[in-house]
Formats: C-alpha cells, sequence, structure tokens
C-alpha cells in the first residue's frame, strides 16, 4: 500500500511536530490528525486516548431522544413488542444488533427485520410492515434508514404501528410524521456532531435506553463499541 499525504496548507503543522514524540506518535499520525482540525496536544490525546466516562455525549441532546424514551415506556409498561428495522449493508446490521443488545437488556421483547435488497430494497416498506403488524408489533425503530419514509410512516399509524426514526441520512424536503426522529443532520437536532454513522446513532439511542431503564448498568455501553468501530 502507498500512502500519499496531503500537502499542508501552513507551515503551523511543523510547530507541531515535536508533540509526535512525546506522545509516542508517528509523524504521519500527527499530519492527518493536523489537517482534520485535531491540531494542539490536548485535542491530540484526547482522540488518540479518550476517557469514555468523561468524554462521550450525552445522548439526550437530541432533540426527539426524551420523546422516544417516553413511548419506550409506554411500550414497556403495556407489553408491546418492538421491530427493529434495519438496512442490509454492515452499517445497517451492526446498528440492529447494537439495538436488539440494548433493548432487550432493558427487558423489550424484539425482533429484527433486515430486508432483503434485491426483493425489498432500501428502508421501509408496506408489506413488511403489515406482516409485522399481523405478528402483533405496534412499535417500530428504524436503523440506518427511515428518513426518506414519509409516506411509509403515515402507512404504518393507519394499521397501528408507532415509528422512532434513528438515521444519519441526509435530510430530505419532506420527513416522515414519526414519534421521534434521532438524526444528527436534522436542523436544530441539538447534537453537536453531525458526521455520525447509522450505528453510531443506534449507539447514542442505546445509550439513552441504559439510562432511561438501566441506569445502574450504562458503563456496559462501552462494550457495544466493538460493533460501533
Amino acid at each position: 500500500m502507498i500512502w500519499k499525504l496531503k500537502e499542508d496548507e501552513t507551515d503551523a503543522f511543523e510547530d507541531n511536530l515535536s508533540q509526535a514524540e512525546s506522545l509516542s506518535l508517528h509523524p504521519a499520525i500527527l499530519k492527518l490528525l493536523y489537517q482534520r482540525g485535531i491540531k494542539n496536544q490536548e485535542e491530540i490525546k484526547k482522540f488518540i486516548f479518550p476517557n469514555y466516562e468523561e468524554d462521550i455525549r450525552d445522548p439526550f441532546l437530541f432533540r426527539d431522544m426524551a420523546i422516544a424514551m417516553e413511548r419506550l415506556r409506554k411500550a414497556k409498561s403495556e407489553g408491546e413488542k418492538i421491530l427493529i428495522f434495519g438496512d442490509y449493508d454492515a452499517d445497517g446490521i451492526t446498528a440492529s444488533l447494537v439495538l436488539k443488545t440494548a433493548l432487550e437488556e432493558a427487558g423489550f421483547e424484539t425482533d429484527v427485520h433486515i430486508p432483503n435488497k434485491e426483493l425489498e430494497g432500501y428502508g421501509l416498506n408496506d408489506e413488511a410492515l403489515m406482516n409485522f403488524a399481523k405478528k402483533g408489533f405496534t412499535l417500530v425503530i428504524t436503523t440506518d434508514c427511515g428518513i426518506a419514509n414519509k409516506e411509509e410512516v403515515a402507512g404504518a399509524k393507519k394499521i397501528g404501528i408507532d415509528v422512532i426514526v434513528t438515521d444519519h441520512h441526509h435530510i430530505p424536503p419532506q420527513i416522515p410524521e414519526a414519534v421521534a426522529i434521532i438524526n444528527p443532520k436534522i436542523k436544530n437536532c441539538g447534537y453537536p456532531q453531525d458526521d455520525l454513522a447509522g450505528v453510531g446513532v443506534a449507539f447514542k439511542f442505546a445509550q439513552a435506553v441504559y439510562e432511561t431503564f438501566m441506569p445502574g448498568e450504562k458503563e456496559k455501553t462501552k462494550w457495544l463499541l466493538d460493533l460501533v468501530a
């Protein structure tokens, strides 16, 4: 493999080379960090050697997260079955597993649907939703999809299914009228980082689940990071 490094736009990088030795980092790594806006020693240490308890962001910064957790409280009190509707790529599959792990730890009855790419395509579809409605599912949580499914979410509501959307894709002109939308790209979402992958958004949702239903065990979320990474 041949690495081709971007040329520096400033000589300021040279002033930071001395940090490479103190942090045991190769200058090439330091250069990549610099080009991503991670420039001083404190920022570099926080990025390379994070402290999980101190550096993890509050999932309730998402504007709709509290609404989503309130809907989950209702689901738990009424014994509802929850469908996790994922995507067929690596992001969607790992996101689905993160959500399933957290929800089942919290005592919810769940199932996962990964659509067939050839037969169902991407995102929610009416046929799958109808099939799960017949099986008694009344709440769907999407992972890595859903933000573009305005019509399908409306259709789900007509057959007695509420939808919580967790997604990271760009926001279309019209968004679904879901119970809650957890997407870092939506305007005024409240979360300061808009480049999360779908599994990253699912992880924030899982964090909120642990904090809401298992506050004494929220440190377990750390072990979900193997899937998130």
